[in-house]
């Protein structure tokens, strides 16, 4: 009706990902819960190979198991250092940003405008 897009399907997705970044910082939460339970799905799984070595010495795997927890651990441990280092560098952005009081003061969620909490000092 209004003519073609110049808009391609990776440029559509390029402003989805400038949008969502933009204003929300809920993949860094994202990564943060995924990091937690990475962390206790190793240690559930640390602590079901320390029984299965005690109950079954002879049953229980030996060597990879040990290896494949310590890497989830470890993994874990990262993805979670580098999920805060992110949750702070977002706070930073958003004060860096600079925009005004009145933008920030109410937040449309699920299609009702909801007042947001204010920071001391607005």
């Amino acid at each position: 009706m209004f003519g073609t897009s110049t808009n391609s399907l990776l440029k559509n997705f390029d402003w989805a990902k400038k949008g969502i970044f933009a204003f929300s910082n809920v993949p860094l939460t994202m990564l943060t819960y995924a990091g937690l339970s990475l962390f206790f799905g190793g240690l559930v799984i640390a602590l079901g190979q320390l029984f299965l070595r005690l109950a079954f010495p002879d049953l229980a795997p030996k060597g990879f198991s040990t290896i494949i927890i310590l890497v989830l651990f470890l993994g874990s441990i990262n993805l979670l250092a580098i999920s805060i280092i992110g949750e702070y560098i977002a706070k930073i952005f958003e004060e860096v940003k600079l925009r005004p009081p009145f933008i920030r003061m109410n937040v449309i969620q699920n299609g009702e405008i909801r007042h947001a909490t204010v920071h001391k000092g607005e």
